[in-house]
């Protein structure tokens, strides 16, 4: 008895589907990754802003200068370093590379009294702080290494409203850029002349502003 085989073809139409399902979807995957990454970095700034919010930006604009520093040792020894019964009231501050000394003495004080008070205070600046070093600019090579300027405030009184009689203020300027420091009288005008002038002609004044 004979039978009859048959040769039998593998069936190529299903494993072409089978390999189908089984190719991986590219475009799937690369749409994927272009959402995927950028959602990661934008969560990865978030996180990193939360951890650091609250705390301020520093910055030092003062890097590799101010050399040498004032200490706090440095200012407290200055400020004790006023010690006298025409003085009301003395503060120290260093704030922005900038040394303020301000003293407030006895109301009966005229302007050569406030004067001689200013430079008293420049002489004590200077025994504790000498000028040269810590208030003067310096060369180092091409590199110039900035230092503090100062500031000596001298007045007798605050005045209120329109009451300035007997009111005597002084500043005394030394910034570092500069050799020598320089004497203002806020209290006082530049030009007298002019303000007699105005006092005594106010419709002449009033002309003038117009």
């Amino acid at each position: 008895m004979a039978i009859n085989m048959k040769k039998l073809k593998p069936n190529s139409k299903g494993k072409k589907s089978n390999d189908n399902k089984r190719r991986p979807n590219w475009l799937l995957r690369f749409t994927l990754l272009v959402i995927i990454v950028p959602l990661a970095i934008l969560a990865w700034i978030l996180l990193t802003s939360l951890e650091t919010k609250g705390e301020p930006v520093v910055g030092d604009r003062f890097k590799d200068q101010l050399d040498p520093a004032i200490s706090e040792e440095q200012l407290t020894s200055l400020e004790n370093s006023f010690v006298s019964a025409d003085i009301e009231s003395v503060e120290v501050n260093l704030k922005s590379a900038t040394l303020r000394v301000n003293i407030n003495v006895l109301d009966s004080m005229n302007m050569e009294q406030v004067e001689a008070y200013v430079n008293d205070a420049y002489a004590k600046v200077e025994a504790v702080l000498p000028v040269a070093t810590y208030f003067t600019n310096k060369k180092d090579g091409d590199k110039t290494i900035k230092m503090y300027d100062l500031e000596i405030h001298v007045y007798n009184y605050i005045p209120t409203d329109e009451n300035r009689e007997g009111y005597n203020y002084m500043i005394l300027t030394k910034n570092a850029s500069a050799e020598d420091p320089v004497k203002n009288k806020p209290s006082q005008p530049i030009d007298q002349e002019v303000v007699n002038d105005v006092t005594n002609n106010p419709s002449e004044g009033e002309k003038a502003g117009q």
